[in-house]
């Protein structure tokens, strides 16, 4: 399997029209619309340069720790250079290929938590912030999950990866969300002939001939599946352009992180 997001000239490629893909803004929108009322912690899974996780940040700005993960070098350098005063925000470098190191992940979360709290001292704000509910690293969040995430998101990132990888990334995903939590993935899925597949690379402006190898692209309702699977309710997908669809469910509030 081809990964080209390992390099520079394609991400500086990706990045110069990223925000020129059509209907992209309506499916950033639902995810907000998506977003519970309260958010403390969120992971953000193939954050990219990190639009989305930035996106959700602004959305909720109680929120007291934003983890995003990428493996990409020039992605990586991206997102640390967008969140370089933000100091709520942890970028670790992580192959989704391997499990989700969930323990790192966590620990991340904590320190940017930690960093966020100290960052704004006797600022006024942390009143505010506990009044809204917002977690603080010791317990609290969607569900009263502690330390666990009370949202994962991603965006564009999963198709990367062999559909026996998107499962078990769905399944560790959930078991990192916090009971009453939400995983929301904004996806690039399969059309349902090759018809459909050209007019959609044609909507992008993108030839047959230069379709990105690195795409392993799947179709909504198996995705659908395996979020169900991975204990989730709620399961739909709720937008959808063409191959562009966002995913989403909950887990319910009674599971036992």
């Amino acid at each position: 399997m081809v990964n080209k997001w390992a390099e520079d000239a394609h991400v500086t490629r990706y990045l110069g029209h990223a925000d020129t893909l059509p209907h992209r803004s309506e499916g950033e929108a639902v995810v907000v619309e998506l977003l519970p009322p309260t958010v403390g912690r969120v992971l953000d899974l193939g954050t990219g340069d990190g639009r989305l996780l930035a996106a959700v940040l602004s959305a909720r700005p109680a929120l007291t720790a934003g983890v995003g993960v990428d493996m990409s070098p020039p992605m990586l350098a991206a997102a640390r250079a967008r969140f370089a005063t933000e100091r709520r925000v942890a970028v670790v470098d992580h192959n989704m290929d391997a499990p989700l190191p969930a323990a790192a992940l966590l620990a991340a979360a904590d320190a940017a938590a930690a960093a966020g709290e100290a960052a704004v001292g006797d600022d006024p704000g942390v009143a505010g912030r506990r009044a809204s509910g917002a977690t603080d690293g010791t317990g609290g969040g969607a569900g009263g999950g502690g330390r666990l995430f009370d949202v994962v998101v991603s965006s564009f990132a999963i198709h990367h990866l062999s559909d026996a990888r998107k499962r078990a990334v769905y399944a560790e995903a959930a078991a990192l969300l916090a009971p009453g939590g939400t995983l929301i993935n904004l996806e690039h899925v399969a059309s349902p002939t090759a018809g459909l597949h050209a007019e959609f690379l044609g909507a992008l402006g993108v030839p047959v001939a230069e379709d990105d190898p690195s795409n392993v692209l799947a179709p909504v309702a198996p995705q659908l599946a395996m979020l169900a699977d991975a204990g989730l309710a709620d399961v739909d997908c709720f937008w959808k352009w063409r191959e562009m669809a966002l995913l989403a469910g909950r887990k319910p509030p009674s599971v036992a992180a």
